[in-house]
């Protein structure tokens, strides 16, 4: 089936399974740089000789989500989750895609859809589905569902007797929206870390540039700056050095600065730029 999106990024990396061996389905969610791609699996054709079942990562439905979108199905989904397991109703809920649409609901809400799944299936399960090639009209005939195992633990086990009663939990659909909301964190603060960065960099290029800047006007850097004794009492600032020429063709004026504040620097340039 054809990808949801127009180019199919090359770089990935796994950060959720989940492999249904009784409907022969699996998910899984790939990170591409800002992107999380979730896509839904049939098994490979000529890998059941390996004696475990293998999936056709390279093929299937998939769904490409923004880190807000991973966000936003994180939000949504906890809350049906934890009404799903008061009241025993699962309600379907859906994000938008580009060319598609991903939806989340119960066994029982899909019907119809289950038929190209093997094996049994609980109308309680929770399944993943992704629809493709959508028209104008949001219509399509193109999907892919995946059912989330639902994990089994034991209550009141008696070992003289070997009876026990059994609960079931949707651990693994829970864990799958935590993937999204760790790759929603991971994203913003990949990106504020990539922002200061960027900003201690410019920084320091800049003081690089005003450290050039001075050396070649034969600014002595070596002594720290003193304030100007000003005739007026403005209260302004002033370089420690000679006059400056400015007639002529040099220009040799001596300015003392040592470890100069962002200030000073702000000033130092006002002055070399002939600022009063």
């Amino acid at each position: 089936m054809q990808q949801n999106n127009e180019k199919k990024p090359q770089v990935q990396t796994f950060g959720y399974q989940s492999k249904n061996e009784e409907t022969q389905t699996a998910l899984a969610v790939r990170y591409f740089e800002t992107t999380a791609a979730i896509g839904i699996h049939l098994p490979l054709k000529g890998g059941e000789n390996k004696g475990y079942m293998q999936f056709d990562w390279k093929n299937g439905a998939f769904a490409y989500l923004q880190p807000r979108d991973c966000k936003a199905l994180h939000k949504k989904g906890i809350k049906v989750l934890r009404a799903y397991e008061d009241t025993g109703v699962f309600e379907a809920f859906a994000i938008p895609l580009k060319k598609g649409l991903l939806e989340f609901a119960s066994a029982r809400d899909l019907k119809k859809k289950l038929k190209h799944l093997t094996g049994e299936v609980n109308p309680t399960d929770i399944c993943a589905v992704v629809y493709i090639n959508t028209d104008d009209k949001k219509r399509t005939e193109e999907y892919m569902v995946h059912v989330f195992n639902q994990d089994k633990i034991v209550k009141d086990y008696d070992p003289s007797s070997g009876s026990y009663n059994v609960e079931f939990s949707n651990s693994e659909f829970e864990y799958f929206l935590d993937a999204m909301l760790e790759f929603a964190r991971a994203m913003t603060n990949g990106s504020v870390h990539a922002h200061n960065h960027e900003n201690r960099y410019a920084r320091h290029r800049l003081e690089q540039n005003i450290f050039t800047m001075l050396q070649a006007l034969n600014i002595d850097l070596s002594k720290p700056m003193s304030p100007a004794k000003s005739n007026n009492g403005g209260g302004k600032s002033s370089w420690s050095g000679n006059t400056p020429s400015r007639g002529g063709s040099s220009y040799n004026e001596n300015i003392e600065v040592q470890n100069p504040t962002d200030e000073e620097l702000d000033k130092l340039i006002g002055q070399l730029q002939g600022e009063e």
